[in-house]
């Protein structure tokens, strides 16, 4: 979403001259990273012996709801800090055999992996974050669907490999991270966050992310805005670069938060009035309703 004046007669790409404010929700902030994580989940719900199901994924969604969704001082299914929230898949463990109220030994591996993130292959350091608590039944949205090329599995055919018989079940972690790491300087996989040239002529960001999104984990949001900070401001807030975290709100909409907002209203006035908001206003329609 953005305010300003269209993409001058250039090749196509955006410059810090083209628009006065930017609205970015659940942006795709470093693709590679994004498609190994959505690779691993594609890996999880297709799995041939004991798939994450999508019953499995809302039992896991509604025992992290429970576990965590008082910690705010208010019961209302909405999880304030996914982040604070201590929830462990092993709580769902079966404890006879497989069962539609429980989780096997694999899927509890799988659902580790996942929370996990990406993590060096020799040190262990987490190198991209995973998906948060009550994000899980986000992870099968029609991206990663059985029947179909994932987004994922595509940009891995046509742009990381440019191989169109790559197959998911050829990802390699170790292999795959090591290479995505020593790509991040191309333009494709690099997300410069001086923005020096844009705020300098005084530019508005306005990121926003829910914190369920099981697509686009929240997290990268978070790095990038810190991240943004540190170069652009040299480590001081600014009034031109705002976040906002949405409690409960899936892949940009949908989940137990509210998340129908007039983000153009408030780009806007920010751009034209110059007072930074503070607050975004946002509702949630009713079962069935618009």
């Amino acid at each position: 979403m953005l305010v300003g004046r269209p993409p001058g007669p250039h090749d196509g790409t955006s410059v810090p001259e083209d628009y006065d404010g930017v609205v970015a929700r659940a942006p795709a902030i470093k693709l590679a990273f994004q498609s190994i994580r959505q690779v691993l989940i594609q890996q999880a719900t297709t799995d041939p012996v004991e798939p994450m199901t999508p019953d499995k994924l809302k039992l896991m969604t509604e025992a992290a709801i429970t576990a965590c969704d008082a910690a705010d001082g208010v019961r209302d299914r909405t999880v304030t800090d996914p982040m604070a929230c201590r929830f462990d898949p092993g709580v769902l463990a079966c404890k006879a055999g497989d069962g539609p109220d429980c989780l096997t030994p694999r899927q509890v591996t799988w659902a580790r992996q996942i929370y996990r993130g990406i993590r060096d292959g020799k040190s262990n350091e987490q190198i991209f974050p995973g998906p948060l608590p009550t994000s899980e039944v986000d992870w099968v949205p029609p991206p990663f669907a059985a029947d179909m090329a994932s987004i994922a599995t595509s940009y891995f055919r046509h742009v990381f490999f440019r191989d169109p018989k790559w197959d998911p079940s050829r990802l390699d972690l170790v292999a795959d991270i090591a290479r995505a790491l020593t790509r991040e300087d191309e333009d494709v996989y690099r997300t410069d966050p001086d923005l020096r040239a844009f705020v300098g002529r005084g530019g508005k960001l306005l990121l926003w992310h829910g914190w369920s999104d099981g697509a686009i984990v929240p997290g990268t949001t978070i790095d990038y805005y810190n991240d943004v900070v540190e170069t652009t401001h040299e480590g001081h807030a600014s009034d031109q670069i705002r976040l906002f975290m949405a409690p409960g709100v899936q892949h940009c909409a949908g989940g137990e938060g509210a998340w129908q907002a007039d983000f153009l209203s408030v780009l806007d006035e920010w751009v034209a009035g110059g007072s930074a908001p503070e607050r975004i206003i946002a509702s949630r329609p009713l079962e069935g309703g618009k």
